[in-house]
């Protein structure tokens, strides 16, 4: 559990500080990561606002290594709501339900599941009648790296090779 601040507080020995998170990753050199925080106003991660009248840090570019990925459910200034029965938060519910149906059946590009389209995914979901009790928005910030990193292949598949995309080259093998 991440709690954004910097001030000991009573009760904060229940939390790691970000900024003692955040130099761990740099103490272990950690040069790929995604960092997903389904949390009340964890969008603070990404955008560097300080909430007014709470203890959030203000996050910089500089604080965070080169290579990591912070995914945030909300907003800075948004709650991050559970489903009505309890069992999962909204954000993780539909990033589990957007990865393991392959975004509800929806090919891509290369086959993977960008940060992008999960995200993308997330938030139209958000957006449908189903959701709509749900007043948050997902989003993400890339540190040091292309916007291109994937979380998971997709088992839809790639768009067909009958689509004209935009010709990318990848890596196929160990020469490369």
């Amino acid at each position: 559990c991440l709690r954004l601040a910097k001030t000991n507080n009573v009760g904060i020995d229940d939390f790691i500080l970000f900024d003692n998170f955040i130099n761990n990753l740099k103490s272990f050199d950690v040069q790929n990561a995604i960092l997903i925080i389904d949390a009340c106003h964890s969008g603070a991660a990404i955008s560097g606002v300080k909430d007014s009248g709470s203890e959030l840090s203000v996050i910089t570019q500089n604080d965070i290594p080169k290579g990591i990925v912070i995914l945030a459910s909300s907003r800075s200034t948004q709650k991050s709501y559970e489903l009505k029965n309890g069992t999962n938060g909204v954000f993780t519910e539909l990033l589990c339900k957007g990865l393991e149906t392959g975004l509800d059946g929806k090919p891509t590009t290369n086959g993977l599941i960008t940060i992008d389209d999960i995200v993308s995914y997330v938030n139209d979901k958000l957006e449908s009648e189903q959701y709509s009790d749900f007043n948050q928005r997902s989003g993400f910030s890339v540190y040091g790296a292309e916007k291109g990193i994937w979380i998971a292949k997709n088992k839809s598949g790639e768009i067909s090779s009958n689509v004209l995309l935009p010709i990318r080259k990848y890596i196929q093998s160990s020469e490369e």
